[in-house]
């Protein structure tokens, strides 16, 4: 007996799907029997009328990458659309009693609403044609999401790189012909979660918004712009480039001036020339990640500093040496002559030492100040 029950049951049910699926394909067809989905279904005039609305509402912004040198910022942002087509509206009652169809978005017309100041817009789902699809309520309403990886344009300033900051924007506009009613607007929630950031930028203070209207002939533009500001997160250049640097500068000017023997100068010379070979291969990298602008970014200011103190204690060790040597030449041309008090003082294996110790301090003080210019602001 209850097998029976069920094998009604499940004959009904099959049925009633059948005959809403064939009321649903009978609706679309009598929908879009003569619809044009590449014409607008609001016409130009010259008088006003009624207004006619396109919700934008930016749910998501997800930050993947910024790319310095070519200044644009990835934003993998979603939205959501809704927008009242007359076209598409019917009686619940005459198509038996269905509400609401769903379509793919090439079949529908969709108000021309697009990033602005972007680079690149790519689809999340590149494998599939056409993945999305919209709702069309009963009154003509349609509404649908759309996801896409925009690059946005950002204009950049890396005057104090690693430690900068980027106000950066990301608009939507929508393009109508005056006359035709068609207004954007926005009713996106500000908060806290609506843009998030990825490891290597952190987003600073509020996401802010601003909505223009501009004119141009028979065309009007409507934008709807948000501003942001990312800030940098330094810590990974701090340990990668900053700090060891410093270290090896330290250590750089630990072997020039504490370094006695024969080959004190060749010694010298040596370290110096190593640790500024080693320094350009930071410049180099520098110059492949930034974009080649006419100010110097804040780290390669830095570390030109520290090539010019490596440079610098070289250059006053070898005068420091020529001065003490050509000191010990005189006196042995004077042979056992008296020799004035300066000669005497220049030859003094203590004085010698005091000085190399003195230059190490200001080589020392220079790196520090060098740190403490570039960054404390």
């Amino acid at each position: 007996m209850q097998i029976s029950i069920a094998f009604v049951l499940l004959a009904v049910s099959s049925e009633t799907r059948a005959e809403w699926s064939n009321a649903t394909a009978e609706l679309i067809d009598r929908l879009f029997k003569d619809y044009n989905a590449l014409a607008t279904p609001y016409a130009r005039r010259k008088e006003s009328l009624e207004k006619h609305v396109v919700n934008f509402r930016l749910n998501h912004a997800i930050i993947t990458s910024v790319n310095e040198r070519d200044w644009t910022v990835s934003i993998l942002a979603t939205a959501f659309y809704n927008w009242k087509d007359p076209r598409l509206s019917w009686d619940p009652s005459e198509a038996d009693d269905v509400a609401g169809i769903s379509m793919k978005l090439d079949a529908v017309w969709i108000p021309d609403v697009y990033p602005i100041r972007s680079q690149r817009i790519d689809p999340v789902f590149k494998e599939i044609d056409n993945p999305q699809s919209l709702h069309i309520a009963n009154d003509g309403n349609v509404s649908m999401y759309t996801y896409h990886l925009v690059d946005f344009i950002c204009e950049m300033k890396f005057d104090s790189f690693p430690f900068d900051s980027q106000h950066c924007t990301m608009g939507f506009a929508l393009d109508s012909l005056v006359g035709t009613g068609l207004t954007l607007v926005d009713s996106s929630q500000i908060t806290a979660e609506m843009i998030k950031s990825n490891s290597e930028w952190d987003i600073a203070g509020e996401l802010t918004r601003e909505e223009f209207r501009v004119e141009h002939g028979v065309m009007e533009i409507q934008k709807v712009v948000f501003r942001f500001t990312v800030v940098r997160c330094s810590i990974f250049w701090l340990y990668l480039i900053v700090v060891p640097t410093m270290l090896f500068c330290i250590v750089t000017l630990v072997g020039i001036f504490f370094y006695e023997g024969e080959d004190a100068l060749a010694n010298a010379a040596s370290i110096g020339l190593t640790t500024m070979t080693s320094l350009m291969l930071v410049v180099t990298i520098l110059s492949e990640a930034l974009d080649k602008a006419d100010s110097l970014p804040g780290l390669g200011w830095f570390i030109f500093a520290e090539i010019t103190v490596a440079c610098l204690s070289v250059i006053s060790l070898l005068i420091l040496e020529m001065i003490r040597s050509g000191a010990l030449k005189y006196v042995r041309m004077m042979e056992e002559r008296p020799v004035g008090s300066i000669v005497t003082f220049l030859i003094n294996k203590r004085v010698y030492r005091a000085a190399k110790f003195t230059l190490f301090l200001l080589a020392m003080v220079a790196l520090v100040l060098n740190a403490m210019l570039n960054w404390s602001r």
